[in-house]
Order: C-alpha cells, then sequence, then structure tokens
C-alpha cells in the first residue's frame, strides 16, 4: 500500500486513496477496542502492528518461506492468530 510504486505514482489521487483506506483500517481497529475486541491503547499503533505483521507474512508467503513445518501458515492463518491473541490478551490462544 505504501511501497516505492505507489509513492513514485504520478497520480496523487492514488496515495490519498491509499492514505484514506488506512485511516479507515485505523477507524476499524478503534471501534473494535471500544467494543473490547481488542486491547486497548492507541489506535493507530495497533492498527500499525497488525498491518506491519500482517505485510511481513505476506512477503514471507510470496518468497516463499511460507511452511507449515515452520509455523508460517498462510498470511491469513497468520492474521486470524495474531486477532485471536490479541482478542485474549497475553493468554493467548
Amino acid at each position: 500500500m505504501f511501497g516505492e510504486k505507489m509513492q513514485g505514482s504520478p497520480h496523487p489521487e492514488v496515495r490519498e486513496a491509499a492514505h484514506a483506506l488506512y485511516e479507515g483500517f485505523v477507524g476499524a481497529v478503534a471501534d473494535c477496542q471500544e467494543v473490547g475486541e481488542l486491547p486497548a491503547g492507541d489506535p493507530a499503533g495497533l492498527a500499525a502492528l497488525i498491518y506491519a505483521t500482517v505485510h511481513g507474512a505476506v512477503d514471507l508467503a510470496l518468497a516463499g518461506q511460507a511452511r507449515e513445518k515452520e509455523d508460517l501458515k498462510d498470511p491469513l492463518s497468520q492474521f486470524h492468530l495474531l486477532l485471536l491473541y490479541l482478542g485474549n490478551g497475553a493468554g493467548g490462544p
């Protein structure tokens, strides 16, 4: 979403759309915090953590390094696991 190709786009509306999308994501995190589905705290910081974690999982999958034997399952499974841990606090699944 914020990679070199997007940043280098000659179309400012592309960057604006990406930032609006991310702000919507931060808002969704804040909504989940309000109803207790995610831990309390700074929604922008938590959104950044989730985004970075999922981005890393996708990057590993694209590089061919997401193998079940290494507990690096597909990115969607990693995302669900992250949300499960966050939803249960420090106790984990």
